[in-house]
């Protein structure tokens, strides 16, 4: 019955995890250093043509967001560490488990939210030209990373190790 109740829990972490992984990464392809991520910018400033306006404003935002979402994905990497640690005892505690659990899904609530933010935030800089072109440049992105990492996703950094 116990190993029942912690696979249970294990799937439902799983599953957690995965759709946090899922949304985890900033960008089209993951975490990348503050170099990589300004080149990035630079780039698709080109290529969407946009003017000094929306690349302030789109940079404004990049630097207020992208500190909490650091701190978001720093607190998801220490949940994990401890929900492997609790997992790893003989006899792990289920309310520790589902304290665990529960800050995971709020902090993966978290992550959404601010990228649904983001997204609202950058439609109100772009014009509907520009957000179709972004659109399809994000779908090649997709499927060039998809091609690169076979079955594993967009991102590729599914686990079930935790």
């Amino acid at each position: 019955m116990k190993t029942t109740k912690v696979m249970a829990v294990t799937v439902a972490v799983a599953m957690v995890l995965s759709a946090a992984c899922a949304y985890a990464g900033e960008g089209w392809g993951g975490q990348k250093s503050e170099a990589d991520m300004k080149k990035h910018f630079d780039k698709m400033a080109e290529d969407l043509k946009l003017t000094a306006e929306q690349k302030a404003a789109l940079e404004k935002q990049r630097e207020e967001t992208g500190p909490k979402m650091k701190a978001i994905r720093e607190k998801q990497q220490v949940s994990r560490e401890q929900l492997r640690d609790e997992l790893a005892k003989a006899t792990p505690d289920k309310a520790k488990l589902a304290a665990i659990v529960e800050d995971l899904k709020n902090l993966t609530g978290e992550q959404m939210q601010m990228k649904i933010d983001k997204v609202l935030a950058m439609k109100k800089v772009l014009t509907p030209e520009q957000s179709a072109k972004m659109k399809g440049i994000m779908e090649e992105k997709k499927k060039e990373f998809k091609g690169k990492r076979g079955d594993k996703g967009d991102k590729g950094n599914h686990r079930d190790d935790f």
